[in-house]
């Protein structure tokens, strides 16, 4: 009578775990998190929404405090509220703006497409000095100290007093190549020096107080597009830096001596994490790096276009698609976590608050969003809600 027992005694406790095993995946299963993102607003930046022939944008938004500071390659340049997107100011710039901008102490700088570099108040707008250049700044400017750095479109560095306006130094660079690509780098200072690359394919060392040459290295010698209009990346007392249509380098800080080379033409700033590069390339991929050695980790290929600079949101990675959508994959792997489908794509980084998962980006269309992402365990929603 034993005997016949032991058989249904473990068909019960097999049908038991079973249950058990079962619950438990359902537990885990509930408690698993999904991203969820959604759209706050959205704004055209333009003044003149009328006008139809796009032009390039290329300033990410800064957001300070509630504003969004914004400018648009058209007409202006804009204050916006961070809740509602709301105009708050605009101070409008023949064929807009499509550098980067600086803030501190309540200033805003940044150049114009009409041959200007401004400095406004924060606040309203109100101009407190203007310097004239005479030609485009596309390149985003650098506050170092009591000094604002910036590149223009015809290879001049000027370096001027922020307080001011006035004129501390020029540095200006001949430059005999026939094709170029759009843009232009913000400069970096390690030590005494400012670093940065030009359209003939040099990166270059200027001593940050006189604009006098320290080194000068030639990191794209036969491409067609020399350009390195990448903004370069200091680590401790090296620099990575990409040319256009050439490779990515890691070099000496102090004297530009390459330490290591990627065969693979970059045209934004690399984003370092731990021991990692996150690095898109001019050909359309981004690709994952070990630091020490550049030897590639894993790689992803953007589907059409290629991936603006990358931004970290805690285990997180954005970036935007030139003619795609903004994506958010997993810094580990690769692995796709979310997209967000604004158009016809960006050629911007977005903008990322990692205290509230708040996102600001700029689209092709000239529209600026605004969108949030939230982590939400599966169990949360009822079967029957969408997003």
């Amino acid at each position: 009578m034993t005997n016949h027992k032991r058989p249904l005694l473990a068909l019960i406790l097999f049908a038991t775990a079973c249950v058990s095993c079962a619950t438990l995946k359902s537990e885990m299963a509930k408690n698993q998190r999904e991203l969820h993102i959604s759209r706050l607003w959205v704004r055209e930046l333009p003044y003149d929404t009328k006008l139809s022939a796009e032009r390039f944008n290329g300033m990410p938004p800064l957001v300070v405090g509630d504003v969004v500071y914004q400018g648009n390659g058209k007409d202006s340049f804009a204050a916006y509220s961070r809740k509602t997107g709301a105009e708050l100011w605009r101070r409008m710039v023949e064929n807009g703006v499509s550098s980067g901008v600086e803030y501190k102490d309540g200033d805003i700088y940044f150049g114009g497409s009409d041959g200007q570099f401004y400095c406004l108040n924060a606040s309203d707008g109100a101009i407190k000095w203007v310097f004239p250049v005479r030609a485009e700044v596309l390149a985003p400017p650098l506050l170092h100290e009591d000094s604002v750095y910036f590149l223009t479109a015809n290879n001049v560095v000027y370096a001027l007093d922020a307080k001011t306006g006035k004129q501390k130094w020029l540095y200006n660079r001949t430059d005999t190549t026939t094709f170029s690509i759009r843009g232009g780098a913000k400069p970096v200072v390690y030590k005494q020096n400012l670093m940065l690359g030009f359209s003939d394919g040099f990166f270059v060392a200027l001593n940050a107080k006189t604009g006098g040459l320290v080194w000068e290295r030639n990191l794209n010698r036969n491409a067609k597009f020399k350009d390195i209009n990448a903004t370069a990346v200091i680590d401790g007392s090296s620099v990575f830096i990409s040319s256009y249509d050439d490779s990515l380098y890691k070099l000496s800080a102090d004297d530009g001596q390459i330490q290591w080379r990627v065969e693979r033409g970059g045209h934004t700033a690399v984003t370092i994490q731990g021991n990692k590069i996150f690095y898109p390339t001019s050909d359309g991929d981004f690709l994952a790096l070990d630091k020490q050695s550049g030897k590639i980790l894993w790689q992803n290929k953007v589907k059409d276009g290629v991936a603006t600079q990358a931004v970290e949101y805690n285990e997180l990675i954005l970036y935007n698609e030139s003619r795609g959508d903004l994506k958010i994959i997993n810094s580990a792997d690769g692995a796709l976590v979310g997209s967000f489908t604004s158009g016809r794509g960006s050629p911007i980084a977005p903008s990322v608050d990692t205290q509230t998962g708040d996102v600001f980006f700029v689209s092709n269309e000239g529209n600026l969003y605004a969108i949030r992402l939230a982590w939400e365990r599966r169990g949360d929603r009822m079967s029957w809600e969408k997003r």
